[in-house]
């Protein structure tokens, strides 16, 4: 579920997921937190410009990011527990949406 990403949005509470867009005139900024409940779960969205996915402490997600390269592809990343993931233009590569997050890695 979304949820605030506390004092330091850039930097929030390790038992959040974190995705960093780089679009700041978001209503609540380029930063968005998701806390994680349950031992399976999976959220479906539209994130733009995404560049960073950070993992929460406790658990391995799966990120589907669609890449806008020659051509588009849709791949999922694998984000380790606690880890900074980088999608699109973090990779050197074309702009990045968020499709869905999911947990575990590979349900």
């Amino acid at each position: 579920m979304l949820a605030g990403c506390g004092a330091n949005p850039n930097l929030p509470p390790a038992d959040l997921i974190l995705v960093q867009s780089l679009k700041p005139d978001f209503p609540a900024g380029p930063n968005f937190c998701f806390k994680a409940t349950g031992t399976e779960g999976y959220l479906t969205m539209e994130i733009p410009d995404a560049y960073f996915v950070r993992g929460e402490n406790g658990r391995t997600i799966a990120a589907k990011v669609e890449t806008h390269d020659n051509p588009t592809v849709v791949e999922t990343e694998k984000v380790e527990p606690g880890e900074w993931q980088p999608v699109g233009v973090g990779q050197s590569r074309g702009s990045a949406t968020i499709l869905e997050l999911r947990y575990p890695f590979g349900s």
